[in-house]
C-alpha cells in the first residue's frame, strides 16, 4: 500500500512525457515538461525502492515458543519486540481496502497484555493467524505434557522415599507407619 502513490506518480510522469513528445501538452514548453516528468519519475522511483526496501527489512518470525517482530529501518535503526506464545491474549487480522482483498494481504494484530504486536502487510493474514493459533496449541500441549511428567516424577520420588522409610523401619524392627484413624 505504501508503494501505490509512487507508482501513480511514475505513471502520471510517463503520461506527461508521452504528451510532451506528441506535442499535446500545451501548458509548458516540451523541454520543461520533459524535465518535470523525468525528475518526477526519478524521485518516485527512489521513493518506490526505499518503500520496498523498508518493507523487505521487516521480519516477522514465529518460533515454537514465541513471536518476534523485527522492524529495521533503511537508515539503520532497529526495533525488536517479542512475546511468549503462552502470553498471547488474542490474534486478529484485517485486510484493508480493495487491493488487500484482491491480493490477499493485510495486517495481523497480536495482543499480549499491555503490548501489541503487528505483522504489517503479510500475505495470507488468515493463514498467519491460524499458524499462530496452531503454535499456541502445540506450546500449551507441550507445557501440559511437561507438567504431567514433573508430577509423575514428584509422585515417584514420594513413593521412593516412602518405601525407603518403610524398609528402614522394618530393618530397625520398629512398627511400620500406620495411617491416622479418623
Amino acid at each position: 500500500m505504501h508503494i501505490l502513490l509512487p507508482i501513480l506518480i511514475i505513471g502520471g510522469a510517463g503520461y506527461l512525457a508521452y504528451l510532451s513528445f506528441t506535442d499535446q501538452f500545451i501548458w509548458m514548453e516540451p523541454s520543461s515538461s520533459l524535465t518535470v516528468a523525468g525528475l518526477s519519475m526519478v524521485g518516485a522511483f527512489v521513493w518506490l525502492v526505499l518503500a520496498y526496501t523498508d518493507w523487505r527489512n521487516d521480519l516477522y518470525q514465529l518460533s515454537d515458543t514465541q513471536v518476534i517482530d523485527l522492524d529495521r529501518n533503511i537508515f539503520g535503526s532497529e526495533s525488536n519486540r517479542s512475546a511468549p506464545l503462552e502470553n498471547i491474549l488474542s490474534v486478529q487480522y484485517k485486510r484493508k481496502g480493495l487491493l488487500g482483498l484482491i491480493f490477499n494481504y493485510g495486517t495481523v494484530f497480536i495482543n499480549v497484555g499491555m503490548q501489541d504486536l503487528s505483522f504489517d502487510d503479510v500475505y495470507r493474514p488468515a493463514q498467519v493467524q491460524q499458524e499462530i493459533f496452531a503454535r499456541m496449541e502445540e506450546r500449551a500441549a507441550a507445557m501440559r505434557r511437561q507438567l504431567g511428567e514433573l508430577e509423575r516424577q514428584r509422585m515417584g520420588d514420594w513413593f521412593r522415599v516412602y518405601h525407603a522409610e518403610l524398609n528402614a523401619r522394618s530393618q530397625e524392627g520398629t512398627q511400620p507407619l500406620k495411617p491416622a484413624e479418623p
